[in-house]
């Protein structure tokens, strides 16, 4: 008899009906990359902020 455990998938011995290594290592990356994508972006938004009151500071309206 052939087993269909290989064919089902069957990560985690959950009898093939459990996640893969494949997938919950690929959330685990979706995670990150989002949550870097956000902190990111704060950063970014406080870095243009600062260069935008530096310029208008430093040169005035005197364009």
């Amino acid at each position: 008899m052939v087993s269909l455990q290989g064919a089902r998938g069957g990560g985690g011995g959950g009898g093939g009906y459990g996640w893969r290594w494949g997938e919950k290592a690929g959330l685990v990356v979706s995670l990150l990359d989002d949550a870097l994508f956000h902190v990111l972006y704060a950063a970014e938004a406080v870095v243009l902020s600062a260069a935008l009151c530096s310029f208008f500071l430093c040169c005035g309206c005197n364009i």
